[in-house]
């Protein structure tokens, strides 16, 4: 009995203290934030199920293919990419044709005294550009959608550029080639041919012209002006280089005489501004755009956004063209202002030139012009989107 009673004891303070250490225990997973055992041993076991059905996930996406692009959409965006690399290519190909057409004029200087009969081409090109576009510039005004007097508009403005640019480095070479002295009766038989010559026999005339001497050139230029062919006259005196003949230009180009002279006579009083010997002539009178691309090409954006405020009407459309080629940020203002408040055709020039500028200011421009029906509202949306791309 006593061994009994002795064994039942025993049981009973080991039970105690089992009760005791359970007891700590508990007390420990409490003080550590853990409500009881069993519940830490069930987020043991969700852990491990979370992560297994998690590598069954990626098995299951990985086979599948999710993710993936169709061949179709993979080969319209190879197709995208080639035609993108493929005009990049084209404009490089384009740039260097001009800079090249620049570096063999001047390198032929030497060996022929003016520009090389190779590039009249190219400068025939970009004049016939202009003139024919200006030809029929009334009509279109009265009869084209706003579309194509906008599109108009930057054709001529690109191709007046251009076309400045040009006829400088051919001044450039050729006022070095001048003769000391001529003949002025010879001068004036040569540039009286010119009337009645063709594009590429003009180009050859004009190329053989420093022979007769600047002096005897000048007085040419001067007769011939008020002549039978005052463009290519107007385009001697730009060559020339002196620019005590703006004034003459300027009386010739307020007088009655034909659009395609007057606008010739004025880019040669832009050239003269830019390039020519002399005093800096005063701010042109007229609103042409051939009277302002020198402040374009000088990069003067202010003069010309000034001359766009004072134009009448009919001449903001190309001022403003001009000055999209040219300006930047500065102007943002005026091309808002022409956004909202202006005809159809600058709206839509000015939107052209707010799409260009990837930031907040054009974004919110744009978004505000997009809700309507008209074609200002169709270009401000396509403006808008190629921003947001």
């Amino acid at each position: 009995m006593e061994q009994n009673a002795a064994n039942h004891d025993e049981r009973n303070a080991a039970l105690a203290r089992r009760k005791d250490e359970l007891e700590a225990e508990l007390d420990a997973y409490a003080a550590k934030g853990v409500v009881s055992p069993g519940l830490l041993k069930a987020a043991r076991w969700v852990s491990r199920g979370l992560w297994m059905a998690l590598c069954v996930l990626v098995v299951v996406l990985l086979v599948s293919g999710w993710g993936k692009v169709s061949r179709e959409t993979y080969d319209e965006a190879v197709k995208s990419a080639n035609k993108q690399a493929e005009r990049a290519r084209n404009a490089e190909r384009q740039l260097e044709d001009v800079v090249a057409a620049d570096l063999y004029l001047r390198a032929q200087a030497a060996a022929f005294g003016v520009p090389n009969a190779e590039s009249a081409p190219l400068l025939g090109v970009v004049k016939g550009i202009l003139d024919a576009s200006r030809a029929d510039a009334e009509q279109l005004q009265h009869s084209a959608g706003p579309l194509v007097l906008a599109d108009r508009a930057g054709e001529q403005a690109r191709s007046l550029l251009l076309r400045a640019r040009l006829q400088r480095t051919q001044a450039h070479v050729w006022r070095m080639a001048l003769a000391p002295a001529g003949d002025a009766a010879a001068a004036a038989a040569d540039l009286r041919r010119c009337a009645s010559a063709t594009e590429s026999e003009r180009e050859e005339i004009l190329r053989n012209l420093p022979r007769h001497g600047a002096e005897a050139l000048a007085a040419a230029g001067r007769e011939a002006l008020l002549g039978e062919d005052p463009v290519t006259a107007a385009r001697l005196l730009a060559l020339l280089g002196r620019r005590a003949d703006v004034a003459m230009l300027d009386r010739f180009a307020a007088g009655d005489v034909p659009p395609l002279a007057r606008r010739e006579a004025l880019l040669a009083r832009s050239l003269l501004a830019l390039d020519g010997e002399g005093e800096a002539p005063a701010a042109p009178a007229r609103f042409e755009a051939e009277a302002w691309v020198a402040s374009a090409v000088a990069g003067d954006a202010a003069a010309l956004a000034e001359a766009y405020r004072k134009a009448p009407d009919e001449s903001k459309l190309e001022l403003l063209a001009l000055l999209a080629e040219t300006a930047g940020t500065a102007q943002r203002d005026l091309f808002a202002g022409a956004a909202t408040s202006r005809p159809a055709a600058e709206r839509i020039v000015a939107i052209r030139w707010a799409g260009a500028r990837k930031d907040g200011g054009s974004r919110e421009l744009l978004a505000g012009l997009a809700a309507g029906k008209d074609d200002v509202a169709a270009e401000a949306a396509r403006a808008l989107a190629r921003l947001e791309k």
